[in-house]
């Protein structure tokens, strides 16, 4: 079940837990389009690169856990329109995105503040130098 604030349509079904991984080689692309689900409500567990790069891979959207409707919210979303159906068990998240190079955030992203390593999350950070 999706609903729409503004441009951004928000995801309001269960907990769906997403990993992203940039296949295209695009610096920053899997923190986009991670930044673009949580907006929409998914919960991104993981991203990052994906094991090889390839600048002619499309972008795909897959089902790991038999929640299609989630997975096709998701690329509505991203704005990808391939949507495969993969159940993989040994896999703890329900959607994979594996994103092109291609690729681009169909409307205008607002960047997260947090950068890694998470700086907030330091305790040495707390107490001054």
């Amino acid at each position: 079940m999706n609903r729409n604030i503004g441009q951004v349509e928000v995801w309001s079904g269960d907990r769906v837990r997403v990993e992203v991984q940039n296949g295209g080689g695009v610096a920053g692309m899997a923190r986009t389009a991670t930044d673009v689900l949580r907006t929409a409500g998914f919960d991104v567990v993981k991203f990052g690169n994906a094991r090889t790069f390839d600048p002619e891979r499309s972008s795909v959207v897959i089902d790991r856990v038999g929640r299609y409707e989630a997975a096709d919210a998701i690329s509505k979303t991203l704005g990808i329109d391939s949507v495969l159906s993969e159940p993989d068990p040994n896999l703890y998240v329900d959607v994979t995105v594996v994103l092109g190079s291609p690729w681009q955030p169909l409307t205008p992203v607002l960047r997260s503040e947090v950068t890694e390593p998470w700086s907030w999350w330091d305790p040495r950070e707390w107490f001054g130098p």
